[in-house]
């Protein structure tokens, strides 16, 4: 095999980062996806919704019927009495494990970092602890009131859903987030990729907004959610981790939006735990 010289060997780099620099330029002015509304499972309907106003956003909607056969919920298992409980684990891998349909990022963790992609905590495996309350099919891993969230997504055996920072007699699954307000007092911040997960009626309302990609989609406030929350007729609502760990995933499917991790669209972060539903398949 004949030997590059050191001109042709810079001249091959020089084409190959020329080459990633169009192909990261390409993917940064990426067309919106085609909208969508189906059926996934039994129970269980997903809506992909495109908004240009007040700025590009991809939405992506899930419906569950909580008094669908079959479904049920499940919150990431962690280690009983431990500093750091859970693991550095990415959306996709929870589900897979875990054998769900459907698998959301949940709560807000520590530590973390997202320099690189060589220079980022956690990676596999590594530990970590989560912010809010955090039961696990009636096993609590970080249950106490030194918690650093008040309000919790509280999930009992039979599927009935609270929100709030009130503990209900009966708690099967639970994760922590920030209350979100839905009664015009949300304040505007940062634009960012966002998870809320709202109640109406029978009805569990999941939002998920893309971010942080300019032109496909800039992500939202927490006004955004709220008011989108509302609208769907969602009359409590749970804020849950965003950013970089915004992630929604179906079986079969694989991940339904555009995460994003160390700036770079479709890249998965390993997050502390998550929310897990299981549901029948269609017949």
């Amino acid at each position: 095999m004949p030997r590059l010289s050191r001109r042709g060997v810079l001249g091959s780099a020089v084409l190959l980062s020329g080459a990633g620099l169009t192909s990261w330029r390409m993917l940064r002015r990426r067309p919106q996806p085609a909208e969508a509304h189906e059926a996934l499972f039994e129970g269980i309907v997903y809506e992909r919704e495109n908004r240009q106003a007040p700025r590009p956003m991809v939405l992506h909607w899930l419906s569950v019927d909580l008094s669908a056969p079959g479904v049920r919920f499940l919150v990431t298992p962690g280690k009983v009495d431990s500093e750091r409980p859970l693991v550095g684990k990415k959306t996709t891998a929870f589900l897979a494990e875990h054998d769900c349909q459907i698998a959301i990022n949940a709560d807000f963790f520590y530590p973390w970092y997202s320099s690189t992609i060589w220079d980022y905590y956690p990676k596999p495996g590594d530990p970590v602890a989560v912010e809010g309350v955090a039961v696990s099919e009636g096993v609590p891993y970080n249950d106490s009131d030194g918690h650093l969230l008040k309000t919790t997504l509280w999930i009992s055996k039979d599927n009935t859903v609270q929100i709030g920072s009130e503990r209900p007699p009966s708690v099967w699954n639970a994760c922590g987030g920030h209350r979100l307000p839905l009664e015009g007092s949300a304040e505007d911040d940062e634009l960012s990729p966002r998870v809320a997960v709202g109640l109406a009626g029978k009805t569990l309302l999941i939002l998920v907004i893309d971010g942080r990609q300019k032109g496909y989609s800039e992500g939202a406030t927490v006004k955004d959610l709220a008011e989108l929350l509302q609208a769907r007729g969602a009359t409590v609502a749970i804020n849950l981790d965003g950013g970089g760990s915004a992630t929604i995933v179906a079986q079969g499917r694989g991940i339904l939006n555009s995460p994003i991790d160390c700036k770079i669209p479709g890249r998965e972060r390993h997050v502390a735990n998550h929310l897990g539903i299981f549901a029948k398949k269609l017949t």
